[in-house]
C-alpha cells in the first residue's frame, strides 16, 4: 500500500464524533426507555470505520518496531480514561450509599480486573461493569489482529466479508458454546463482527484516498446532492434497526460513504471558530463515551430520590435528573482530558514512543 499521507485532522469528523459520543450517552441515561431511539445504536458502527480510518496512518508505519510502537500507543490511549472510570465504578458499586441496592450486581476483583483489561469481547459477563466498553473491547482485538496482520487491498476486503460473516455467526447462535464455555471464555462473535466490518472499512477508505491522491493525482469533489442521499440512506438504516437490530450490519457501509463525504470538504472553508469547537468536542468524546455510565452507576434513580429528594414519578425531575447526568458526564471527561489523560500522554509518549 502506498505510504502517503492524507491531511492529519478532519474538524467536521471530530465534531461528529463528540455528537455521537453524546448521542449514545443520552441513549443509555434516559432513551433506552423509548423504541424509536433504539436506532441511535448504529453510532457504534460509526466509531468503528472512523477509527479504522484515523489509525490507518498508524497502522501503515513500516520499520523496526513499529506493531510495538503502534499497540503501546493504544494501550497509552485507551486506557488513562479507562482506568479513571473504573475509580468511579468501583465507587458506584461498592459504596453503600452510592450504591443502587435493588439492581447493583456484586462482581469479583478478577471480574473488575478482566473488565479494565477491556476482554469483554471475550468473557461477555463482564459486560454490564460498564456497558459501553464492549465496543472498546472489541476494537482493541481488532486492532491487535490488524497490527500484525498484512494490510493490502484485496485482504481489507476479506476481512470486511469475515467480519459479515461473524455477524452471521454471532447473530444465529452457532457458536459451539459448550465447549468454549469449558474454558471461561465465550467470544461474541457479534461485536467481534462488527468491529471487524467497521473498522477494515475505515481502513479500505483511507486506502482508496492515498490511491487517488498519488496514482490519479484527482482533487476530491464534494456534493451535497450526494451527501444528501446517503443521509436519506443513514435514517433508512435508523429505521430498520429500530424494527430490528439484526440489521445493523448495514450501517457500517453507509458510514463509509458519509465519512468519504465529509473529508471532500476543504477545511479551509469551515470558520476557525467552528474548526476549534468540532476539534474540542472530538476530545470530550471518548471521555464522554466511557464516563456516562458510571456517571449513571453512581446518580441513580434511587440517588436522587434518597439524597437529592427527587420525585422519579415527576417528569420534571426525569428530565432534571437527565440533564444532571449529561452535565456531570461532560465534567468528568474534562476533568479526565485536562488533568489525567494529557498529562499521562505526554509524560507515557516521551518515555515509550521516542
Amino acid at each position: 500500500m502506498n505510504s502517503m499521507r492524507l491531511p492529519r485532522r478532519y474538524s467536521l469528523l471530530d465534531g461528529l464524533r463528540g455528537i455521537a459520543a453524546l448521542a449514545v450517552a443520552c441513549f443509555h441515561l434516559c432513551l433506552y426507555k423509548y423504541r424509536i431511539f433504539s436506532g441511535i445504536v448504529i453510532l457504534v458502527d460509526f466509531f468503528f470505520v472512523l477509527s479504522g480510518f484515523v489509525l490507518a496512518d498508524s497502522l501503515l508505519k513500516r520499520g523496526s518496531g513499529s506493531v510495538k510502537k503502534f499497540l503501546i500507543a493504544r494501550a497509552i490511549r485507551l486506557y488513562p480514561t479507562v482506568f479513571a472510570a473504573f475509580v468511579l465504578i468501583f465507587m458506584a458499586q461498592t459504596i453503600s450509599y452510592l450504591r443502587n441496592e435493588t439492581t447493583a450486581v456484586r462482581f469479583s476483583y478478577t471480574q473488575y480486573l478482566m473488565a479494565f483489561l477491556l476482554l469483554q469481547v471475550l468473557v461477555p459477563s463482564i459486560y454490564s461493569i460498564n456497558i459501553p466498553l464492549w465496543s472498546l473491547s472489541a476494537e482493541l482485538f481488532v486492532n491487535i489482529f490488524a497490527a500484525l496482520i498484512p494490510k493490502k487491498r484485496m485482504y481489507l476486503i476479506f476481512m470486511v466479508t469475515l467480519g459479515l460473516l461473524f455477524e452471521v455467526i454471532g447473530l444465529g447462535g452457532m457458536l459451539p458454546k459448550h465447549f468454549l464455555a469449558h474454558f471461561g471464555v465465550m467470544p461474541n462473535l457479534w461485536w467481534i463482527g462488527r468491529a471487524f466490518e467497521g473498522f477494515y472499512l475505515g481502513l479500505l477508505l483511507h486506502h482508496s484516498k492515498v490511491a487517488s491522491s498519488d496514482s490519479k493525482n484527482q482533487v476530491t469533489i464534494f456534493r451535497k446532492s450526494r451527501l444528501a442521499v446517503i443521509l436519506g440512506l443513514l435514517i433508512s438504516i435508523y429505521a430498520l434497526v429500530v424494527f430490528s437490530t439484526k440489521l445493523i450490519f448495514l450501517a457500517a457501509p453507509i458510514f463509509y460513504l458519509l465519512i468519504d463525504q465529509i473529508i471532500r470538504i476543504r477545511e479551509e472553508s469551515i470558520a476557525i471558530r467552528y474548526r476549534e469547537i468540532c476539534i474540542y468536542l472530538g476530545k470530550l468524546s471518548f471521555g464522554i463515551y466511557v464516563f456516562h455510565e458510571p456517571i449513571s452507576q453512581i446518580i441513580s434513580g434511587k440517588f436522587l430520590e434518597k439524597y437529592l429528594y427527587f420525585d422519579m414519578h415527576s417528569i420534571y425531575f426525569l428530565i432534571l435528573g437527565f440533564n444532571l447526568k449529561l452535565l456531570l458526564t461532560v465534567a468528568a471527561a474534562y476533568i479526565s482530558l485536562k488533568f489525567i489523560e494529557n498529562p499521562f500522554r505526554k509524560w507515557a509518549n516521551r518515555r515509550f514512543l521516542t
